[in-house]
């Protein structure tokens, strides 16, 4: 019988890259936004629709926004 990958193995996996990391402060925030992010999903019980729509989020926010806070436009898509 072959084991199963399970979230918290993903999650160990994702931490343990960060390692490696050559910018400590980089490795530091990517470890504790990837614990928080898991255990988001995880509560929440976030779908693969769920998440790639929040992803589509993310990055129009990312195209809209300039020195000036616009996030307002995206709450109108």
């Amino acid at each position: 019988m072959t084991e199963r990958t399970t979230p918290d193995d993903i999650t160990a996996a994702v931490l343990a890259s960060f390692a490696r990391c050559p910018d400590e402060r980089l490795g530091t925030v990517m470890r504790s936004l990837t614990t928080h992010l898991h255990a988001f999903v995880k509560e929440v019980g976030l779908t693969e629709e769920e998440w790639r729509e929040a992803i589509g989020v993310l990055t129009d926010t990312g195209h809209i926004t300039t020195g000036r806070c616009r996030t307002r436009r995206l709450a109108e898509r």
